[in-house]
């Protein structure tokens, strides 16, 4: 993991504590050990890990200002959406089976500047 990588992570640890900053790592370590392989057993490994990073966050409360959205388009495709509450213009989105999924939502918790 590079150091870039890991500062992300910890910064999540401070902002929002130790579980969430946890299952993230562990999301992106795995993930990173399949980012390669075409399977469908890597690509579920990516969807089912990316997903537990996300309902991990929303355990942690979310975002005070943003709204997370999850819209399931098949049993292989879900997208997340980070959209502000006050005006629901879009923030972030992404795919569940993307391999930098996990840590570009940690950057996302590192500059929304929100802590818990």
């Amino acid at each position: 993991m590079s150091a870039y990588v890991e500062q992300v992570f910890n910064d999540v640890e401070k902002m929002r504590g130790k579980v969430l900053a946890d299952r993230f790592r562990m999301a992106f370590k795995k993930i990173q050990l399949v980012k390669n392989d075409d399977s469908d057993e890597a690509y579920n490994l990516k969807q089912q890990e990316n997903l537990a990073a996300v309902t991990e966050l929303q355990n942690a409360g979310g975002f005070i200002a943003w709204d997370i959205k999850v819209t399931k388009y098949s049993n292989t495709s879900t997208q997340v959406e980070l959209r502000h509450k006050e005006d629901g213009v879009l923030v972030w989105r992404d795919f569940t089976f993307v391999s930098d999924f996990v840590f570009e939502l940690a950057k996302n918790v590192v500059y929304s500047k929100e802590t818990v």
